[in-house]
């Protein structure tokens, strides 16, 4: 209560992140919470709390790694070619 005009004003605040403020649905401030000697009074909010879940990271699957260099050889690229002819439809 203010000394002068004899108003209550609501001072106390419950702080919250915008993108949860839609889970409070009540906030009161308690009056007979009195055992504490300050002007200000004990706030009590109701909400609705919804707990996510963690997500697990999901492994990249890699490519295997192709060895380069061995198609300079001419043994290892007529097995290639080998293995490409037969795996492809013949059109």
């Amino acid at each position: 209560m203010h000394p002068r005009s004899k108003l209550w004003h609501l001072i106390d605040y419950v702080i919250v992140r915008s993108k949860d403020r839609r889970d409070v649905l009540n906030t009161r401030a308690m009056t007979s919470a009195d055992d504490c000697w300050t002007d200000h009074r004990l706030i009590r909010s109701i909400m609705s709390i919804r707990l996510m879940r963690k997500r697990r990271m999901q492994k990249r699957q890699s490519r295997p790694k192709l060895n380069i260099d061995l198609l300079g050889d001419t043994t290892y690229q007529q097995q290639l070619q080998d293995a490409l002819s037969a795996a492809l439809p013949k059109q």
